[in-house]
């Protein structure tokens, strides 16, 4: 880049360790290492995350009444935070990017200065376009891991001794332990399905040469030198390996490959499927692509088309197309609407249990 940038980056949540709030983590450490000013903002904020940003300097905040800063960019994900930070800074340009196949925080706001729309894998593509983001402006981002943090182990045994099970979900476990239990190996699992989240989990997966995760927990735990296991509580893919690898990355290790049934047949099956040289294989194959240096390479590049590029900034257009996202996520007594969902997503809560004031009538 020509010059350092101030970069805002939204999330809807900084405080508990998503893969979306990782994502963020990340690229705001990535880019306070090339000099740039990277600002997160997310409507709530603390915890860990947080707390280790702002020891590095980088600013957390939950609020932009009265910023005191003009970026010059906005990185948003996930639209209600994204839309926040367009109205904060109508002058600015903006990219959005999507992280999840239908969730309703990662509906794409179609406003014409986000100038580039983002997708992390195949299915967000998909679903971006399905969701009228225009074409030419759409671009695949992969996941990227941070080859600092999640440092490579030492050399696999040729038997494995130690399965861990990643998870936010939690109907497959008792399948994944008895897996494990059946191949005489150790089990441990970890994450928001068994209530036991960790901040050091770079540190942790040394320790074990079965990694059973979906999505970026399975992206760290091969990084970091284990074999790898796709499966979660919504379904099964099997062992990675060199054959599959580039494959499964473009799926994001996620919910497209998940199509067969958790079963403890089939997690024995893949534990056989074990095998220490082509697992160290695919680890070194997937730390040349999925570096987060050369994510952020990509990111600042496409920072530059943005700013580069012809284009003025008409806010009247920007309202007017923000109209029809407003109504789906502004409260209103339908149930229905995105809003709802988001809520539930954020809070856990369903606002359709909730009783909302009656209206006066005439």
């Amino acid at each position: 880049m020509p010059r350092p940038l101030t970069v805002l980056l939204t999330n809807i949540a900084f405080a508990f360790r998503s893969g979306t709030e990782i994502v963020i983590d990340q690229v705001a450490r990535g880019l306070l290492r090339r000099r740039h000013r990277p600002i997160v903002f997310a409507p709530y904020v603390g915890g860990g995350l947080t707390e280790g940003l702002r020891k590095q300097g980088i600013a957390v905040i939950n609020s932009l009444r009265s910023p005191g800063f003009e970026p010059d960019i906005i990185q948003g994900q996930h639209n209600v935070a994204t839309v926040m930070a367009l109205a904060a800074f109508p002058n600015v340009k903006a990219l959005f990017w999507c992280h999840d196949f239908d969730a309703a925080k990662d509906q794409p706001p179609l406003v014409s200065r986000i100038r580039r729309f983002l997708a992390v894998d195949e299915a967000c593509r998909e679903r971006l376009l399905l969701e009228h983001a225009p074409s030419e402006r759409t671009i695949t981002v992969y996941n990227a891991v941070d080859l600092e943090l999640f440092k490579q182990r030492g050399r696999l045994p040729e038997n494995p001794k130690r399965l861990l099970c990643l998870t936010k979900g939690s109907e497959h476990i008792a399948a994944v332990r008895q897996a494990s239990v059946a191949a005489g190996l150790e089990f441990e699992a970890l994450g928001g399905g068994v209530g036991q989240v960790v901040d050091d989990l770079a540190k942790r997966l040394h320790k074990y040469d079965i990694v059973v995760a979906t999505a970026r927990m399975a992206m760290e735990a091969i990084a970091a030198g284990c074999a790898v296991i796709v499966c979660d509580d919504r379904g099964f893919a099997g062992l990675v390996t060199t054959e599959n690898l580039r494959e499964w990355r473009r799926k994001n290790f996620g919910r497209q490959l998940l199509q067969h049934q958790v079963s403890v047949g089939n997690l024995m099956d893949a534990i056989r499927q074990y095998d220490a040289s082509d697992a160290t294989m695919v680890t070194e194959m997937y730390r040349q692509e999925a570096d987060l240096e050369r994510q952020i390479d990509q990111l600042e590049e496409i920072y530059h088309d943005i700013l580069s590029e012809p284009y003025t900034i008409d806010s009247a257009e920007d309202l007017r197309s923000l109209a029809p996202f407003l109504e789906d996520f502004l409260v209103s007594r339908d149930f229905t609407r995105s809003w709802a969902a988001l809520y539930a997503t954020v809070t856990g809560e369903s606002v359709a249990a909730r009783r909302l004031p009656t209206l006066a009538t005439d």
